[in-house]
């Protein structure tokens, strides 16, 4: 059984939206005009906590189906930061907490962990 992706590439979205941080309505609103959308729930480990998942944020991506419906969550996985002139942050731990598939606008989370939030927002390449 696969189980996902296990690494990705993300940058930074924060230049979309007017405040540092966002709920998952902002998230679809940026992205969401395109179709379908998964959001991953994460904390994401940077030198700042030691290389342990603490930072929480949203990673946005286009269709659905990144992860299997029967994975358990969290899940651990690990992330390489695109910065637009290169990687930093490469293979570092995240922890995926919660998947939000958007699928005809409507909002289908696996747990409730981030549905009502605000957290800085990424999308994934």
């Amino acid at each position: 059984m696969s189980l996902g992706r296990n690494h990705y590439v993300i940058m930074n979205a924060g230049c979309l939206f007017d405040d540092c941080a966002t709920d998952i309505k902002g998230v679809m609103d940026v992205w969401g005009s395109g179709g379908d959308q998964t959001i991953l729930v994460c904390r994401r480990a940077t030198s700042r906590y030691n290389g342990k998942p603490g930072g929480k944020i949203f990673v946005s991506g286009s269709g659905v189906g990144y992860i299997d419906k029967g994975v358990e969550l969290p899940m651990r996985s690990w992330y390489t930061q695109d910065t637009g002139m290169g990687h930093k942050n490469i293979e570092m731990p995240l922890l995926i907490e919660n998947i939000i598939d958007i699928v005809d606008g409507k909002i289908k989370p696996r747990n409730m962990v981030g549905v009502t939030e605000k957290r800085r927002a990424w999308t994934m390449k």
